[in-house]
């Protein structure tokens, strides 16, 4: 109802001078900065704690940001060494099924490794381990398939 002039609010603000604007960019970038190293630590004290997963999930926080790029490619390092070292997790699992006397023991181990390696590449089919990982899980199938030989053929 006011006089004319339309929207009824308060008018919109000036346009910032150019030095505030520098200014405030340049708290933006020092902010992602900081949090961007707080994101480095955090991943780094994880990868130590073998908290792997986790530590592969700390650069999420950045899709949509400026930082989105370089976050990507920090979590696809990551990611690679949570599946190295799964990997290796999962080989200690396949070589102590290979020693195990007891049959039962033997499955549980062999299942344990496969249950590792399928997670692995359902997680991470990007790794640069994929191929491997594949490799090692059709391994561990095949020790399975020898636990449990076909059943022989009915007449």
């Amino acid at each position: 109802w006011g006089g004319g002039g339309g929207g009824g609010g308060p008018p919109p603000p000036p346009p910032a001078p150019p030095a505030a604007e520098a200014a405030l960019a340049a708290e933006t970038t020092a902010a992602n900065e900081a949090q961007w190293a707080a994101a480095l630590a955090e991943s780094h004290a994880l990868l130590t704690a073998e908290r792997f997963r986790e530590a592969a999930a700390v650069f999420d926080r950045f899709a949509g940001t400026e930082l989105e790029a370089r976050a990507a490619e920090q979590a696809a390092t990551t990611a690679d060494i949570l599946v190295r070292e799964e990997r290796k997790r999962a080989g200690d699992l396949f070589v102590a099924a290979q020693k195990a006397t007891d049959p039962a023991e033997r499955r549980s181990l062999l299942e344990s490794a496969r249950a590792i390696l399928a997670s692995l590449l359902a997680d991470y089919p990007g790794s640069s381990y994929a191929d491997r990982v594949q490799r090692n899980l059709e391994a561990v199938e095949r020790s399975l398939a020898e636990l449990d030989p076909p059943p022989p053929p009915t007449p």
